[in-house]
Protein backbone atom coordinates (compact mmCIF):
# COMPACT_ATOMS: atom_id res chain seq x y z
CA UNK A 1 0.00 0.00 0.00
CA UNK A 2 1.41 3.69 -1.16
CA UNK A 3 1.81 5.85 1.49
CA UNK A 4 -0.27 9.24 1.82
CA UNK A 5 1.73 12.36 2.10
CA UNK A 6 0.57 16.09 1.37
CA UNK A 7 3.26 18.21 -0.72
CA UNK A 8 2.54 22.14 -0.35
CA UNK A 9 3.41 24.25 -3.67
CA UNK A 10 2.51 27.84 -3.82
CA UNK A 11 -0.11 27.71 -1.45
CA UNK A 12 -1.63 24.59 -3.04
CA UNK A 13 -2.01 21.35 -1.40
CA UNK A 14 -1.42 18.17 -3.49
CA UNK A 15 -2.19 15.08 -2.44
CA UNK A 16 -1.05 11.54 -3.26
CA UNK A 17 -3.73 9.30 -3.70
CA UNK A 18 -4.39 6.59 -1.14
CA UNK A 19 -4.45 2.81 -1.86
CA UNK A 20 -8.10 1.84 -3.73
CA UNK A 21 -9.58 -0.95 -5.16
CA UNK A 22 -9.84 -0.80 -9.15
CA UNK A 23 -12.90 0.64 -10.23
CA UNK A 24 -12.94 -1.92 -13.68
CA UNK A 25 -14.27 -0.63 -16.94
CA UNK A 26 -16.48 1.97 -17.40
CA UNK A 27 -20.42 0.76 -17.75
CA UNK A 28 -22.38 3.55 -19.91
CA UNK A 29 -25.23 0.65 -20.84
CA UNK A 30 -27.49 2.60 -18.21
CA UNK A 31 -26.93 6.01 -19.94
CA UNK A 32 -29.59 7.50 -22.63
CA UNK A 33 -28.38 8.96 -25.72
CA UNK A 34 -27.87 12.17 -25.19
CA UNK A 35 -29.95 15.22 -26.98
CA UNK A 36 -29.22 18.61 -27.58
CA UNK A 37 -32.60 20.34 -25.86
CA UNK A 38 -34.96 21.72 -28.62
CA UNK A 39 -34.16 24.90 -30.26
CA UNK A 40 -30.51 24.71 -28.42
CA UNK A 41 -28.72 25.20 -31.63
CA UNK A 42 -29.64 26.45 -34.60
CA UNK A 43 -30.36 24.24 -37.94
CA UNK A 44 -28.34 25.61 -41.07
CA UNK A 45 -31.01 26.29 -43.74
CA UNK A 46 -30.49 23.85 -47.44
CA UNK A 47 -31.21 27.21 -49.00
CA UNK A 48 -33.27 27.56 -52.25
CA UNK A 49 -30.38 25.69 -54.34
CA UNK A 50 -28.45 23.19 -52.35
CA UNK A 51 -25.55 22.72 -53.35
CA UNK A 52 -24.50 18.78 -54.42
CA UNK A 53 -21.40 17.24 -55.37
CA UNK A 54 -20.31 17.72 -58.48
CA UNK A 55 -21.76 20.87 -59.21
CA UNK A 56 -19.91 24.20 -60.38
CA UNK A 57 -20.35 26.64 -57.91
CA UNK A 58 -18.05 29.29 -56.32
CA UNK A 59 -18.25 30.35 -52.96
CA UNK A 60 -16.34 33.81 -51.68
CA UNK A 61 -16.63 33.15 -48.01
CA UNK A 62 -19.41 35.49 -47.64
CA UNK A 63 -23.05 36.24 -47.21
CA UNK A 64 -22.88 32.19 -47.86
CA UNK A 65 -22.38 28.94 -45.44
CA UNK A 66 -22.82 25.97 -47.76
CA UNK A 67 -20.89 23.79 -49.79
CA UNK A 68 -19.17 24.51 -53.17
CA UNK A 69 -16.62 22.98 -55.82
CA UNK A 70 -14.48 26.21 -55.63
CA UNK A 71 -13.56 28.81 -52.84
CA UNK A 72 -12.04 32.57 -53.46
CA UNK A 73 -11.59 33.82 -50.19
CA UNK A 74 -11.51 37.45 -49.52
CA UNK A 75 -8.34 37.34 -47.59
CA UNK A 76 -7.85 41.01 -47.13
CA UNK A 77 -4.10 40.85 -49.07
CA UNK A 78 -5.55 41.10 -52.26
CA UNK A 79 -9.55 39.80 -52.58
CA UNK A 80 -11.18 43.00 -50.35
CA UNK A 81 -14.38 43.51 -48.86
CA UNK A 82 -15.19 47.47 -48.65
CA UNK A 83 -18.13 49.42 -47.02
CA UNK A 84 -17.57 52.68 -49.17
CA UNK A 85 -17.55 55.87 -47.55
CA UNK A 86 -19.51 58.96 -47.83
CA UNK A 87 -19.38 62.22 -46.35
CA UNK A 88 -16.95 63.08 -43.86
CA UNK A 89 -15.29 59.65 -44.01
CA UNK A 90 -18.19 58.06 -42.58
CA UNK A 91 -19.41 54.73 -43.71
CA UNK A 92 -22.30 54.52 -45.59
CA UNK A 93 -23.95 51.53 -43.68
CA UNK A 94 -23.10 48.96 -40.48
CA UNK A 95 -23.27 45.42 -41.35
CA UNK A 96 -24.14 42.98 -38.54
CA UNK A 97 -25.49 39.37 -38.16
CA UNK A 98 -28.72 38.11 -38.33
CA UNK A 99 -31.12 34.79 -37.45
CA UNK A 100 -33.33 35.28 -39.91
CA UNK A 101 -31.50 33.50 -42.97
CA UNK A 102 -32.99 31.40 -46.51
CA UNK A 103 -29.82 29.33 -46.04
CA UNK A 104 -27.21 28.71 -43.38
CA UNK A 105 -27.82 29.53 -39.98
CA UNK A 106 -27.08 33.62 -40.23
CA UNK A 107 -27.42 36.45 -42.96
CA UNK A 108 -25.91 39.58 -43.27
CA UNK A 109 -28.41 42.80 -41.92
CA UNK A 110 -26.96 45.77 -43.70
CA UNK A 111 -27.63 49.27 -41.36
CA UNK A 112 -28.60 52.22 -43.81
CA UNK A 113 -26.24 55.07 -41.81
CA UNK A 114 -28.96 57.98 -42.94
CA UNK A 115 -27.14 59.32 -45.68
CA UNK A 116 -27.97 60.03 -49.37
CA UNK A 117 -26.34 56.61 -50.77
CA UNK A 118 -25.25 53.64 -49.96
CA UNK A 119 -22.92 50.60 -51.30
CA UNK A 120 -20.16 48.52 -50.51
CA UNK A 121 -18.50 45.82 -52.35
CA UNK A 122 -16.05 43.04 -53.12
CA UNK A 123 -13.11 43.68 -54.99
CA UNK A 124 -10.03 42.37 -56.42
CA UNK A 125 -6.29 43.95 -56.67
CA UNK A 126 -5.39 41.58 -59.29
CA UNK A 127 -8.48 40.89 -62.09
CA UNK A 128 -10.09 38.14 -62.22
CA UNK A 129 -11.07 35.31 -64.91
CA UNK A 130 -15.07 34.89 -64.72
CA UNK A 131 -15.59 33.54 -67.99
CA UNK A 132 -16.50 30.10 -66.83
CA UNK A 133 -19.05 31.50 -64.11
CA UNK A 134 -22.36 31.80 -66.06
CA UNK A 135 -25.24 32.89 -63.14
CA UNK A 136 -24.76 35.62 -59.71
CA UNK A 137 -26.67 34.41 -57.27
CA UNK A 138 -27.96 36.21 -54.43
CA UNK A 139 -30.87 36.64 -51.74
CA UNK A 140 -32.04 39.82 -50.79
CA UNK A 141 -34.99 40.97 -48.34
CA UNK A 142 -36.13 44.30 -46.68
CA UNK A 143 -39.46 45.86 -45.63
CA UNK A 144 -37.80 49.09 -46.04
CA UNK A 145 -38.96 51.77 -48.08
CA UNK A 146 -35.08 52.90 -48.50
CA UNK A 147 -34.24 49.68 -49.89
CA UNK A 148 -37.14 49.39 -52.67
CA UNK A 149 -34.16 49.96 -55.27
CA UNK A 150 -31.12 48.13 -54.73
CA UNK A 151 -28.04 47.91 -57.47
CA UNK A 152 -26.58 45.03 -57.92
CA UNK A 153 -23.14 45.61 -59.64
CA UNK A 154 -19.93 43.84 -61.38
CA UNK A 155 -16.84 45.84 -62.68
CA UNK A 156 -14.26 45.30 -64.92
CA UNK A 157 -11.41 47.71 -65.34
CA UNK A 158 -13.06 49.94 -68.10
CA UNK A 159 -16.85 49.29 -66.83
CA UNK A 160 -18.36 50.00 -63.59
CA UNK A 161 -22.04 48.45 -63.95
CA UNK A 162 -24.86 47.49 -62.03
CA UNK A 163 -28.73 46.12 -62.57
CA UNK A 164 -31.78 46.78 -60.91
CA UNK A 165 -32.39 44.16 -58.15
CA UNK A 166 -36.12 44.38 -59.19
CA UNK A 167 -35.86 43.10 -62.64
CA UNK A 168 -34.66 39.91 -61.27
CA UNK A 169 -37.80 39.25 -58.66
CA UNK A 170 -36.72 40.96 -55.70
CA UNK A 171 -39.42 43.63 -54.13
CA UNK A 172 -38.88 45.57 -50.64
CA UNK A 173 -41.90 43.37 -49.02
CA UNK A 174 -40.52 41.67 -46.65
CA UNK A 175 -39.97 38.46 -48.48
CA UNK A 176 -36.94 36.76 -49.23
CA UNK A 177 -36.10 37.08 -52.71
CA UNK A 178 -33.57 34.65 -54.43
CA UNK A 179 -32.03 36.50 -57.26
CA UNK A 180 -30.45 34.76 -60.42
CA UNK A 181 -28.11 37.03 -62.84
CA UNK A 182 -26.68 35.92 -65.72
CA UNK A 183 -23.50 36.98 -66.17
CA UNK A 184 -24.33 37.77 -69.88
CA UNK A 185 -26.21 41.08 -68.65
CA UNK A 186 -23.01 42.36 -67.19
CA UNK A 187 -20.87 41.50 -70.15
CA UNK A 188 -24.08 43.06 -72.48
CA UNK A 189 -23.18 46.07 -70.68
CA UNK A 190 -19.37 46.18 -71.11
CA UNK A 191 -18.39 44.56 -68.42
CA UNK A 192 -14.76 42.14 -69.18
CA UNK A 193 -15.68 38.71 -67.65
CA UNK A 194 -11.88 37.75 -68.56
CA UNK A 195 -10.95 40.63 -65.82
CA UNK A 196 -13.43 40.95 -63.29
CA UNK A 197 -12.47 43.68 -60.86
CA UNK A 198 -15.59 43.84 -58.74
CA UNK A 199 -17.25 40.32 -57.95
CA UNK A 200 -20.07 41.85 -56.49
CA UNK A 201 -21.54 45.53 -55.44
CA UNK A 202 -24.49 46.56 -53.69
CA UNK A 203 -25.49 50.12 -53.29
CA UNK A 204 -28.74 52.24 -53.49
CA UNK A 205 -30.17 55.71 -52.04
CA UNK A 206 -30.73 58.04 -49.61
CA UNK A 207 -32.60 56.67 -46.38
CA UNK A 208 -32.10 56.21 -42.24
CA UNK A 209 -31.05 54.66 -39.79
CA UNK A 210 -34.27 52.34 -38.65
CA UNK A 211 -33.69 50.83 -42.43
CA UNK A 212 -32.60 47.88 -43.03
CA UNK A 213 -31.53 45.37 -46.25
CA UNK A 214 -30.67 41.23 -45.29
CA UNK A 215 -27.99 39.55 -47.81
CA UNK A 216 -27.59 35.89 -48.09
CA UNK A 217 -26.98 32.89 -50.59
CA UNK A 218 -24.54 34.68 -52.78
CA UNK A 219 -22.54 32.42 -54.69
CA UNK A 220 -21.80 31.84 -58.92
CA UNK A 221 -22.55 28.75 -60.83
CA UNK A 222 -22.08 26.89 -63.94
CA UNK A 223 -23.66 24.14 -66.03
Amino acid sequence: MKTLFVIAASSVLLSAPACREDPGEPDASRLGPIVDPPGFFEEPLPGPDPWVEGENRLSMGIFYEGGYSELLPINGLTTHYYIYLGAGGALTYQQVKDEDRIEGISSDRLLHAGGPWWGGGIHFDVPQDFTRWTTLHVSLKSASPAFAEVKVGMSSEDAIESLDASAYGYAADGEWHALEIPLADFADLGVDLRAVTDALTLGGNTGTSADSLKVDSFYFTAP
